[in-house]
């Protein structure tokens, strides 16, 4: 059987000779477009409608080229889904800080006590987050990642 390089570039839209720096990702995009757009991810993650389409159209890109659809499989959408949801919502966390006259973009850890006057209130810092996972445990939409991250990681 002979390589037929016409019908090659036919069915995956590139030539032959791009092979090697094309990615299983790339060719997939090409023939479906993206995984998704910010209408859908309005639909799974409501909570961010009030969202711009761009912001969120962003971080669908950047998930789109970071998750191989060769290991997420049929999980890229929840996947790119939560990727999407964390990025957006330290976005918009960001955001009010910096209207609020705050630093955007400023790390911090969970706030494990609050007092005021007399009432006191303290959280368990841990619960809910991985060991290691640092950046994602800063949104639930992270924690969610990365479990399903290292699930997806593990198959």
């Amino acid at each position: 059987m002979n390589f037929d390089s016409e019908r090659f570039e036919e069915n995956f839209g590139c030539m032959f000779a791009d092979w090697p720096i094309l990615t299983l990702n790339d060719i997939c995009l090409k023939e479906k477009g993206s995984v998704m757009d910010a209408a859908t991810f309005k639909t799974i993650f409501p909570e961010f409608s009030a969202t711009a389409d761009a912001t969120i159209t962003f971080f669908i890109t950047v998930g789109e080229g970071l998750l191989s659809v060769e290991r997420w499989d049929d999980q890229l959408e929840y996947g790119l889904a939560l990727f999407t949801a964390h990025h957006v919502a330290i976005a918009n966390k960001d955001s009010i800080a910096a209207t609020a006259g705050a630093s955007p973009g400023a790390v911090s850890g969970v706030i494990t006590s609050k007092s005021v006057d007399k009432v006191s209130v303290s959280y368990e810092g841990t619960l809910g987050s991985y060991e290691g996972a640092g950046f994602w445990n800063q949104t639930n939409y992270g924690v969610r990642f990365y479990q399903l991250a290292r699930m997806v990681g593990a198959g």
